[in-house]
C-alpha cells in the first residue's frame, strides 16, 4: 500500500497528503456523491434500497431500485460504488441516457459499509465491518 492510499484510509480531509486537484472531490465514505459535472446528485436510501438523483435545483431526475442495502456512495470517474450490506457487494453503477444501470456487483466481504475512491479514479477502497477487512478495487478493470 503506498502513501497515497495509506491517506485516503487514514486522514479523509487529505490534509497532511496534499491537496485535491477539486476541492468539491468526497474524500470521505459518504451517503451522498456528485458526478463529474456537479449536475446531479446521487443518493443512497439503505432503507428503501434505491439510489435517488436530483439535480443542481432540488428537482428529482430520477431513482434507481438497486437492493440489498445500498450503505455508502462514491463517484470512481464516470462510475457509481455503492456499497450494498446484505449482499455482500460493491455495486458499480453508470449513468445511460435512460438513467443510471448495473454494470456489475463485485464480492467484497460481510457487511460492506464504507467505500472511498481516489479524484483520479485510479482505485477504491471497500471497509467490510462484519468480516473486517479492507478491499482494493482498481479502477481501470474493476479487479
Amino acid at each position: 500500500m503506498n502513501r497515497q492510499h495509506l491517506c485516503l484510509l487514514t486522514l479523509p480531509l487529505l490534509a497532511a497528503c496534499g491537496s485535491l486537484d477539486d476541492s468539491r472531490f468526497a474524500t470521505g465514505s459518504s451517503t451522498l456523491v456528485a458526478d463529474a459535472g456537479y449536475t446531479t446528485m446521487y443518493m443512497v436510501d439503505a432503507d428503501s434500497g434505491v439510489i435517488g438523483a436530483m439535480d443542481a435545483d432540488g428537482a428529482e431526475v430520477g431513482s434507481f431500485e438497486l437492493g440489498g442495502e445500498p450503505t455508502r456512495i462514491a463517484r470512481l470517474g464516470d462510475k457509481l460504488l455503492v456499497s450494498q450490506r446484505t449482499e455482500r457487494s460493491l455495486a458499480v453503477l453508470s449513468q445511460s441516457s435512460d438513467g443510471l444501470r448495473l454494470d456489475q456487483q463485485i464480492t467484497v466481504g460481510a457487511e460492506p459499509v464504507g467505500v472511498v475512491a481516489a479524484e483520479d479514479g485510479s482505485f477504491a477502497y471497500v471497509a467490510a465491518s462484519l468480516s473486517g477487512t479492507v478491499v482494493e478495487i482498481d479502477g481501470e478493470t474493476m479487479a
